[in-house]
């Protein structure tokens, strides 16, 4: 997609008024903005849709149990598993790979019987 040549110019004025960057690394600047996006660029996660109310219920019992199983073992809730986990099982409606290992003996099952 091209850029318009009126905003080309408003980007190289902005650089060229950034008087404390020095000129090549304005121009290096420049050229990483004009440059055209590669499909590594463009291969991104979409921004997940907000739970809805019978997901954000389970979160919070899920919540909840992390929350008692930490206390039990003595360690940190976010150690022991991270909101974005959650949100994960609840989206994917598959057990996060991120919990494998030594979470998922302890996690597995007090969380699955929360999914909604």
């Amino acid at each position: 997609m091209d850029m318009i040549p009126e905003r080309i110019a408003q980007i190289e004025a902005t650089l060229r008024s950034a008087t404390n960057i020095p000129d090549a690394t304005r121009q290096e600047l420049l050229d990483l903005l004009l440059a055209p996006l590669t499909d590594a660029d463009l291969a991104f996660a979409p921004i997940p849709a907000p739970l809805d109310l019978e997901q954000r219920r389970a979160m919070a019992a899920m919540k909840d149990t992390i929350v008692a199983i930490a206390a039990e073992l003595g360690m940190p809730e976010g150690l022991l598993c991270a909101r974005r986990h959650l949100e994960s099982l609840l989206t994917e409606r598959a057990w996060p790979t991120a919990l494998n290992g030594w979470r998922r003996p302890i996690l597995h099952d007090a969380l699955m019987t929360q999914m909604p």
